[in-house]
């Protein structure tokens, strides 16, 4: 038997709550009871409390949820009264309380005093602990046999001594592999999904998981204390649902208080964790229905009022409250009420529709993270209702809700909804004085269920939260609509005289001379004075499109009423205003000469009016209009028009007068813009004209500064020591001291190089000064890639192997032989950057990477190719600081100011180069890493073969189509002495040379000799010099040999062009000539020329020497330092001494004439010689002559 019940067993301070408390109080009361129950009491005077009855958690959460006015009811509704009610005065059994606890399926019973005053409960969980605690647990099993709650009960191994022991941790391990489940009943099998036979005999480590830190914590607690609570969620073995089990543990303990195992009482509150959260859910609507009311009130009504005056935005021309006009501030605060709402309501998608007619329109929308947005979905624009949502207009049209899962909706509106990625959908509509003004709608993307009618009814009053503040902003704004209509016309004529403003003027007049005629547009047509035109201003309604949207490009009235000749536009052009019809049905004049001042239409379907006409019309979207012509004092300015598009309209004549009155101050203030204009238009271009005089004078100035600084620099030196030579060759009487001949080198050396670089300077800024003319052009030629950059390898090796740097050309497999562009530029920018880095490179290498990156297919005969070049070197670098100014003209980087070299021209040419050839340079560097140079072209492939990999040391051969004989070449030369250098550089070359004084004796010795190439001046070119080289050309096209037997090469005909001067005609050169050669040039210049038209192998004898071209430097000649003083040695003792004396002077036409002197057999030397002489290298010959 049970003893009587324990005093433990009784809870004296139960959360008690009066009868009038509110579904909404009782909710935190029941919080605070653990989710319970709370007793409904009556206090009387004295004190004492009377039990009214008992409100569980299942209740009270179930009527928060389905009562459709929570806030207003109380607890008396719900209220349990029939509990049996215990009382201290007579103590019931155990065995009573405990049937008590399995007949009413609670876990509390109410137990008072014995004056009858609500003393507390009895809790079972207590009464099961106390009785398990103290041993009586076997007399309790037929009550956890047949009880709803989970019982489990666990033994262990043997008796744990837990309150002494000194290392609980390790003692916490052994008692969870060393107790094992002993009994449990059929509540607890279910709870979990799991069979006995499963269960029984596994240790707590089996059905717990003791590994994880917090879990051991846990269990240590539990232990210490002898009881523990703990509220899990878990899942069934079986099926996998989630279950919530609220647990409460109590230890067992033998007499020596040793612990002996412990059992478990569990409760599934799946239930009421459920109603918990949907009563969550609950508050936070009734939160959110809370602060969108707030919000709704903070609002006001003043964005509205600013709205609608006539400084801010158009409100509609309807007396009707449009969304997207009138409420167009209000957008934001909406737009946050919609995310409020869609957040609240676990919404996908929340969005605001507006009816027009029978169709409907999105205006907002807030979307969820991941969902597509719908707002820019052209199909939910003006959508029916009758195509595509008839069932919907019906129910929202009575206020009714729309809710469900959209597969179970009709086809038709599964084809509009699928296609969004809904699923299910709740539609609201919104009420705006009795009339259906649109709705509010809930997309669910992510799982078909529909909203339950809680939700729906919570959500609902949110609507009408939003229907209610839109009609008090109808109401506010038709209020305003007509105090404003008032004094609108006043106002548009004051603003139009208080401003000179002409784009203000037009917005003013057509943006509230439609309010004031309530018509969908009012625009203002300007006339050119060619009689064409285009429209100036325009305010529409926004339920039609502006007519900037309407026309890719702006409709002409002339095209249509210009051109006919029934156009009255053209009788506009009269003194007086007569007839203001856009469109004449009459001849020109008709009825309008009668003095008509306006023309208006109610009907343009009702007019009579021609189709191409009407069709404009129509394309306009007008149904009516009133136009009248604008005249600025006696000149038709232009027109000013107002259409009703919605339908026809009879134009009243206030409306007439209005608008009449309206045009004639239009026209006045037209005036007044038009002289202010002209007078500051005036001004404007003075101002710009002495600006750009006086830019002009400061850029010109600054120029000059630049260059005569770069000019007077070399110039100075070439005086300078050219004096000190000149007075050297004085008697030595009257010099004061005499100039040794080391001394003679290195100012010879001075000269030379000073020489160079004046020239240099000259020839870039005369380039800086085309290129910013805009005279500089592309000159595409089809060349030869690959002998460029052979030709360029081998003008750099000579001053790579000067300095012991390592040139380095990695070229791509890809690239192509034959391509088309601009050879010079691109020539000229590989030089620079090319030089540049060997320049600034005290060791290491220098290296040219040419790769191709693109390539597109124009057509079938067209390819281009992108090449890419990098230039990089291991030099000084360039400071981070200086790479900005690095392309300015006359701009030096502090390493170039160091070496004193350059005029800073260089680059800034370069660059500009790229960027004609269709393409972008850029740097990488830093101090002491070097820098890397890179830019790319867009070619055009020339032919489909690729080029050969440079090797070290090119070997050109002997094409079997090219002639075996020496090159012939004429020199046209009138002045012996301008033309003199080229002629010493082309005669030690193994080419026979012959010159002509004009052009007949060129074109007779071109018939008798037949030469491989002709150099003629460009001013020379005259119209006879013309016809004779078309001449030859013509000739040389009907001939397969030459009569010198040879197979014939066409004879090329380039132009010499002096430094510093522009081909004339680009058109000129392109057509006659087959190249250009600015002169005096370096002999790499006159290289490339040669190079590109005749293959070098043939420039020479058939000596083995002759195999390398001309101008190759040391290292590819083959000629050692020793045997190059050889070669000189052998030659006589009187040739050198003139030589030496040549070289000492630094006159280069003296060693061009020794040079000439030497036999064919000397090649090799007559290259070395040449290339020192064309360098003005001149120290090295001497230097050649004197080890000798």
């Amino acid at each position: 038997m049970l003893d009587s019940l324990p005093s433990k067993a009784i809870d004296y301070s139960p959360v008690v709550v009066p009868r009038q408390t509110s579904l909404q109080k009782a909710i935190a009361a029941l919080r605070q009871a653990d989710f319970t129950a709370i007793w409904v009491v009556e206090t009387d005077h004295a004190g004492n409390q009377q039990l009214l009855g008992a409100v569980f958690s299942a209740q009270l959460l179930q009527a928060c949820i389905t009562d459709s006015n929570p806030l207003d009811s109380y607890l008396e509704s719900i209220m349990v009264r029939d509990l049996p009610l215990l009382s201290l005065a007579a103590p019931p059994s155990v065995e009573s309380c405990l049937n008590y606890f399995i007949q009413y399926r609670v876990d509390f019973l109410p137990i008072t005093y014995p004056d009858a005053a609500f003393a507390g409960v009895v809790s079972k969980w207590k009464l099961l602990q106390h009785y398990c605690q103290v041993g009586n647990i076997s007399l309790l099993e037929p009550v956890f046999a047949g009880s709803p709650d989970g019982f489990w009960m666990t033994a262990c191994d043997e008796p744990i001594d837990w309150h002494n022991t000194l290392d609980k941790a390790a003692v916490l391990e052994d008692m969870f592999a060393h107790q094992h489940i002993t009994q449990v009943n059929d509540a607890f099998l279910n709870q979990h999904g799991i069979s006995r036979t499963d269960l029984m005999g596994q240790t707590l480590a089996d059905f717990t998981v003791p590994d994880l830190a917090h879990e051991k914590l846990k269990w240590q607690q539990f232990f210490d204390t002898g009881t523990m609570c703990a509220t899990t969620e878990e899942r069934r073995l079986d099926d996998e649902v989630s279950i919530w089990l609220e647990a409460h543990y109590t230890c067992l303990y033998d007499s020596q208080g040793r612990i002996v195992g412990h059992f478990c009482i569990q409760r599934d509150i799946t239930h009421y964790k459920e109603i918990e959260a949907r009563l969550m859910q609950q508050e936070r609507y009734l939160y959110v229905i809370v602060a969108i009311q707030q919000r709704l009130l903070g609002a006001g009504h003043h964005v509205l009022y600013n709205h609608v005056d006539p400084q801010h935005e158009d409100p509609d021309q309807t007396d009707q409250l449009s969304f997207q006009s009138t409420l167009k501030a209000l957008r934001p605060v909406y737009q946050e009420i919609l995310g409020q709402l869609g957040e609240t309501a676990s919404a996908s998608r929340v969005y605001l529709f507006e009816n027009d007619a029978d169709c409907m329109s999105q205006q907002l929308e807030w979307c969820d993270e991941g969902i597509t947005p719908e707002i820019d979905n052209p199909l939910l624009q003006n959508l029916s209702y009758e195509d595509f949502f008839p069932r919907w207009l019906k129910v929202l049209v009575n206020g009714e809700p729309i809710n469900g899962v959209v597969s179970d909706f009709p086809e038709s509106e599964q084809a509009v909804l699928a296609g969004q990625g809904i699923l299910s959908i709740l539609i609201l509509p919104l009420i705006i004085e009795g009339q259906f003004w649109g709705f509010i709608g809930f997309d669910n993307c992510r799982t078909a269920i529909p909203w339950d009618n809680s939700e729906v009814t919570l959500l609902a009053a949110a609507a009408a939260a939003l229907s209610m503040h839109l009609e008090s902003c109808q109401v506010d704004y038709s209020r305003q609509r007509s105090w404003h209509r008032e004094r609108l016309t006043y106002q548009l004529i004051n603003q139009m005289r208080q401003t000179l403003q002409i784009d203000d003027i037009f917005d003013t007049t057509t943006r509230q001379l439609r309010r004031l005629l309530k018509c969908d547009r009012t625009v203002i047509y300007r006339f050119n004075s060619d009689w064409s035109g285009s429209f100036v201003a325009e305010s529409v309604s926004s339920d039609w499109i502006p007519l900037n949207q309407l026309y890719c490009d702006p409709p002409h009235l002339e095209d249509i009423t210009v051109s006919s000749d029934t156009c009255q536009v053209q009788n506009w052009q009269a003194p007086i205003p007569f007839g203001a019809d856009t469109y004449l049905q009459e001849s020109q004049g008709g009825a309008y000469h009668q003095g008509k001042l306006y023309s208006q239409i109610a009907d343009v379907y009702q007019a009579d009016f021609e189709s191409c006409y009407l069709d404009f019309l129509s394309r306009m979207q007008v149904r009516a209009y009133l136009t009248i012509p604008i005249f600025s004092g006696n000149r038709l300015w232009g027109l000013l028009a107002n259409y009703q598009n919605s339908g026809p309209r009879q134009w009243e004549t206030d409306d007439v007068n209005l608008v009449l009155h309206i045009t004639t101050q239009l026209g006045i203030a037209l005036q007044q813009v038009e002289l202010l204009e002209q007078t500051r238009q005036q001004s404007l271009e003075l101002a710009k004209a002495n600006a750009a005089a006086a830019a002009a004078i400061q850029a010109k100035a600054d120029f000059l500064a630049n260059v005569s600084h770069e000019l007077r620099t070399p110039l100075n030196s070439i005086l300078g020591f050219s004096k000190i030579l000149s007075d050297e060759l004085m008697p030595s009487s009257e010099l004061p001291t005499e100039v040794t001949a080391q001394e003679h080198k290195e100012y010879a050396d001075i000269i030379g190089r000073n020489g160079r670089d004046l020239l240099t300077l000259i020839n870039n800024v005369l380039e800086v000064t085309r290129l910013d003319a805009g005279r500089s052009q592309v000159l595409s030629e089809r060349f030869d890639l690959s002998q460029l950059l052979q030709d360029l390898q081998l003008v750099l090796n000579k001053q790579a192997v000067a300095k012991d740097l390592a040139l380095v050309f990695h070229l791509s497999p890809e690239l192509p032989q034959q391509i088309v562009s601009d050879r010079d530029k691109l020539w000229h920018v590989l030089v620079n950057l090319c030089s540049n880095a060997i320049k600034f490179t005290a060791s290491g290498r220098v290296t040219l990477r040419v790769d191709v990156r693109n390539q597109i297919e124009i057509d079938a005969k067209t390819i281009r190719l992108n090449l890419a070049f990098e230039v990089e070197d291991t030099g000084q670098g360039i400071a981070p600081a200086e790479l900005d100014n690095l392309f300015q003209p006359f701009y030096m980087t502090q390493s170039g100011r160091q070496i004193d070299q350059g005029s800073g021209l260089g680059l800034a040419v370069s660059q500009k180069f790229v960027n004609l050839l269709g393409g972008h340079i850029t740097v990488n560097s830093a101090v002491k890493h070097g820098s890397l140079f890179k830019f790319n072209i867009w070619v055009v492939l020339g032919g489909k073969h690729t080029a050969a990999a440079l090797s070290p040391t090119p070997i050109l051969g002997t094409p079997a189509s090219t002639p075996t004989l020496p090159y012939r070449i004429v020199i046209v030369d009138s002045q012996f002495q301008d033309h003199y250098q080229l002629k010493q550089v082309l005669s030690p070359l193994g080419v026979d040379l012959r010159t002509a004084s004009s052009n007949p004796e060129a074109l007779t010795l071109w018939s008798e000799w037949q030469p491989h190439l002709l150099f003629i001046d460009l001013p020379k070119a005259s119209t006879d010099s013309q016809s004779i080289l078309q001449h030859i050309h013509q000739e040389t096209q009907k001939q397969d040999s030459n009569s010198l037997g040879d197979p014939l090469l066409p004879t090329k005909v380039i132009a010499l062009v002096p430094q510093g001067q522009h081909p004339a005609s680009l058109d000129l050169v392109s057509r006659d000539f087959d190249d250009v050669l600015y002169w005096p040039s370096q002999d790499a210049d006159l290289l490339q020329i040669l190079s590109k038209h005749l293959p070098l192998s043939h420039l020479v004898s058939d000596s083995p020497a002759a195999s390398n071209p001309p101008d190759l430097p040391p290292a590819l000649t083959q000629l050692s330092q020793a045997r190059q003083r050889a070669a000189i040695g052998q030659m006589p003792l009187s040739w050198r001494q003139q030589l030496y004396q040549a070289a000492l002077t630094g006159s280069d036409e003296k060693l061009w004439s020794l040079i000439a002197q030497l036999p064919a057999e000397q090649f090799p030397l007559i290259q070395l010689l040449n290339t020192l002489t064309g360098n003005f290298q001149f120290d090295q010959i001497t230097a050649l002559i004197s080890d000798d």
